[in-house]
């Protein structure tokens, strides 16, 4: 009989607890400051959290550590900005404005990467940047990053924008390239130039040495066109 009934005291100690908090700040004791704006920015309907986004809190000096409530909060989620009013135990308001920002998990390089570089994994570092302020075309997993190509420098520490990598050309203008055909059994090859960059699959000109005709080619490997 004993053990059933500790097991519901624990139950019931868990069910109060909650309840405890709030009747703490109906008490006069209050709640973290910073607690409660973080509810408040919570509720704004005009804010998206991402499954692996948190929220960032920027309080200024002065604010109290504890109060009461939030008796008024507006937020710009755009800007990061938003500005409250608290009630204090002692019946006194504050009011002040902080930064509010939703950050999200972002590999960064580590380095000052060029055109032309390979990112591997040692030029990443993970980084948390602010959400608001990251182009819908960010590439932020590290799986999008290692062996692509980069095609406009990347600054250290600066998430990467979509449009500045590409998969590795595999191809590049005005290099000696191999065009190979193979049809039915017939193997035929000839040395040739390429006539712009490609990558793997991509369709380039080239340039046959021997007849001095362009045909178009997808590119097969490093240096290797096939013609279909």
């Amino acid at each position: 009989m004993i053990r059933p009934l500790r097991s519901l005291l624990a139950a019931l100690a868990v069910l109060v607890t909650p309840v405890y908090a709030s009747v703490q700040a109906l008490a006069g004791e209050g709640v973290p400051s910073r607690i409660l704006i973080e509810e408040a920015v919570l509720s704004d309907t005009a804010l998206s959290i991402p499954a692996d986004g948190e929220i960032r809190i920027v309080l200024p000096s002065g604010v109290p550590d504890t109060a009461l409530a939030v008796e008024a909060f507006s937020f710009d989620p755009r800007a990061g900005i938003f500005a409250a009013r608290l009630l204090l135990a002692d019946g006194q308001m504050v009011g002040f404005r902080g930064q509010a920002s939703v950050t999200v998990p972002a590999e960064v390089p580590t380095r000052r990467l060029h055109p032309g570089e390979i990112i591997s994994e040692a030029d990443l570092e993970p980084a948390r940047a602010v959400l608001a302020t990251l182009p819908t075309s960010t590439l932020r997993l590290t799986e999008d990053l290692v062996g692509k190509e980069v095609r406009r420098t990347l600054l250290p520490g600066r998430p990467v924008p979509g449009g500045s990598i590409q998969e590795p050309r595999a191809v590049r203008r005005g290099e000696k390239v191999e065009i190979v055909y193979s049809h039915n059994g017939l193997d035929l090859s000839a040395a040739g130039r390429a006539l712009e960059d490609g990558a793997l699959g991509d369709e380039v000109r080239v340039v046959n040495l021997s007849s001095n005709r362009t045909i178009s080619a997808a590119v097969a490997g490093a240096g290797l066109v096939e013609v279909r």
